[in-house]
């Protein structure tokens, strides 16, 4: 439970629909150092344009560095660290300045090989300074296409292509029980998510109670001359059916996921003049394993008030085509909702079948009259 100075407006809300998280942090005096101590999670976190900017700055960064240290040894190394010393020796031979000291950098950093410019088997300091660049340079390699491959590959990119609806709907189902729905689908077909998962909390603030010696009593204070009222904001899990399993489904296929409006939910008694007028949003979250990675991936969405309709559910997208033997799915209409009372569902079951076929009512066991389609 966290606490929360509300004006009770409505459009307050935790996650943007496309799950960015909306929350500032300030007062962090130690965030940046606790930042940096994760240096390689912030980089992969960066977008590209950044991240090749940081990583390019760092290479010329260590050439100018070590062109610096080759320059001091050229000019500065005495005659007693070098073995048999001739009159003539240098330590490295034909770099007099430091933009040839600057070559000579890159070349060894990069390994291209020598040609004009070469180090002196005499000299012991630039043997020494070689294998330390040598050793950096590996490092920074290692390093670069850890944070290449890393983003390439990290799981929130599959996330991408997870498709929720834009809009949240409250209407009965086909049991006459109230129930909140949101769709959820897989635009990426050549690829499943395993062990996929849904899950739904309820996130909505309520009144800070705090005890007095008469009693309880509500917070109150006053900022800017505006009374505001200071509340908790509650995080509650709407159940989906995770006790009998129902909150796992195969996405090969968009599905119509449902909580119950029963006495049990948060949600009972809820109106829409709730939603208007108090901050109350629900989170959807699925989690599921990357086929080709082994990665856990994560997608999220929020709804509040502005996402929500009321009395109506979501056109059928998915249909049969007998011809060719394969359901299709008409991602055009995944946002699009119709009116509960014009939407007559005809049931076709199987008898034996009932009790299997009511759990999945709220995905696509129903088809409407002179067509298979699903939802």
């Amino acid at each position: 439970m966290v606490k929360m100075i509300s004006s009770r407006r409505s459009n307050v809300r935790l996650l943007n629909q496309d799950g960015s998280n909306r929350t500032k942090i300030f007062k962090a005096d130690d965030r940046l150092f606790r930042s940096l101590s994760d240096s390689f999670t912030l980089l992969i976190n960066q977008d590209w344009p950044l991240t090749i900017l940081l990583s390019s700055s760092a290479f010329i960064l260590t050439w100018i560095t070590f062109a610096s240290i080759w320059m001091l040894v050229q000019t500065f190394t005495p005659d007693f660290l070098f073995l048999n010393k001739k009159p003539d020796d240098r330590c490295i031979a034909n770099v007099n300045n430091f933009l040839e000291a600057f070559f000579f950098s890159v070349e060894t950093q990069f390994t291209i090989g020598y040609g004009f410019r070469y180090i002196s088997g005499n000299c012991i300091v630039a043997v020494v300074l070689l294998v330390l660049q040598c050793m950096v340079s590996a490092f920074m390699d290692s390093v670069a296409v850890a944070i290449v491959i890393a983003k390439v590959s990290r799981p929130k990119m599959r996330a991408n292509t997870i498709k929720f609806s834009k809009v949240g709907c409250i209407y009965e189902n086909e049991d006459g029980v109230k129930v909140f729905a949101v769709r959820v689908g897989d635009m990426y077909s050549d690829s499943d998510i395993p062990e996929c998962h849904i899950r739904m909390y309820l996130i909505r603030e309520e009144e800070f109670v705090e005890a007095t010696p008469n009693g309880l009593s509500v917070s109150e204070m006053t900022i800017d001359t505006n009374e505001t009222i200071e509340r908790s904001i509650v995080l509650t899990d709407l159940d989906v059916g995770y006790d009998k399993g129902y909150d796992r489904i195969l996405l090969v296929l968009p599905w119509i996921i449902e909580h119950k409006i029963t006495e049990d939910s948060p949600l009972y008694g809820i109106k829409k003049s709730d939603f208007d007028h108090s901050f109350i949003e629900i989170i959807v979250v699925l989690e599921g394993t990357v086929e080709e990675t082994g990665s856990t991936t994560q997608a999220k969405t929020s709804y509040n008030g502005s996402n929500i309709i009321w009395n109506e559910s979501f056109k059928n997208i998915v249909t049969v085509n007998v011809q060719r033997q394969r359901l299709e799915t008409n991602f055009g209409l995944f946002d699009k909702t119709e009116p509960i009372v014009t939407r007559r569902l005809v049931p076709r079951r199987v008898e034996s079948m009932e009790n299997s076929c009511k759990r999945r009512t709220s995905t696509f066991a129903f088809t409407q009259p002179q067509k298979t389609s699903y939802m």
